[in-house]
């Protein structure tokens, strides 16, 4: 109620809501919704579809040969597997790129100190909370590549926006779950590799022009005339 009050006395003065998610309220209360096309909606002239969540990134000027690894937790979009994640991540490990990686709230306490019992000599594992609140944000930028595991769907498409090649590690989908749903659409389209491909001898690449929604939904709000 007090968010709905607060829209309502916006609204009376003249501003522009925009909500960047599928609302809880009515959507009448929004000039207009930005909402994730995997959420399942249909544009119209107030409920714009973007493909993932909006996200701030932006790719480098240049870029180096390192590697990016971004691990989740159990979730009700994948059935995790703590033992099939670190099979591939000791053959995504097994050459000469230097990889960093980070867990996330989600990662299970033993996973880590099983991660470690690998003595993967390439990489540099850590805990969430023992890197900076922007370290994100800095290394993918610049990271040649990146791989997450498809429960952490935001870091997906994150990873794309920065520019990165991308790959997801295979992790079996929930029935009916729509993260599942847009994350596999971003692997038939290419825009992703599944650790299947790797395996194959077709290691991610980067797929085109990096994604680029902010500037995209940005551009035809002012196209509107509201900025």
């Amino acid at each position: 109620d007090v968010y709905k009050r607060q829209l309502v006395h916006w609204r009376r003065r003249g501003s522009r809501a925009i909500v960047l998610m599928r609302p809880s309220l009515p959507l009448r209360l929004f000039d207009l919704c930005i909402e994730p096309r995997h959420d399942g909606g249909s544009e119209s002239a107030r409920r714009w579809m973007s493909t993932g969540p909006i996200n701030r990134m932006r790719p480098a000027a240049t870029r180096g040969e390192q590697g990016v690894i971004l691990i989740g937790g159990p979730s009700p979009h994948y059935a995790w597997d703590g033992a099939a994640l670190l099979g591939q991540l000791a053959a995504i490990c097994d050459g000469s790129r230097a990889w960093t990686l980070s867990t996330s709230r989600r990662t299970p306490g033993d996973f880590l100190p099983a991660l470690h019992d690998l003595q993967l000599p390439r990489l540099q594992a850590h805990a969430a909370d023992d890197l900076p609140a922007d370290w994100l944000a800095r290394a993918l930028p610049s990271a040649t590549v990146c791989w997450v595991s498809p429960d952490s769907a935001s870091m997906v498409y994150e990873a794309l926006t920065a520019g990165c090649a991308v790959g997801v590690f295979d992790l079996a989908a929930e029935s009916g779950s729509r993260v599942a749903r847009g994350v596999q659409a971003l692997l038939d389209e290419g825009r992703c590799a599944p650790f299947a491909a790797l395996v194959a001898g077709r290691p991610p690449t980067a797929a085109g022009e990096p994604l680029a929604e902010a500037d995209r939904i940005a551009a035809r709000i002012v196209e509107l005339g509201w900025l």
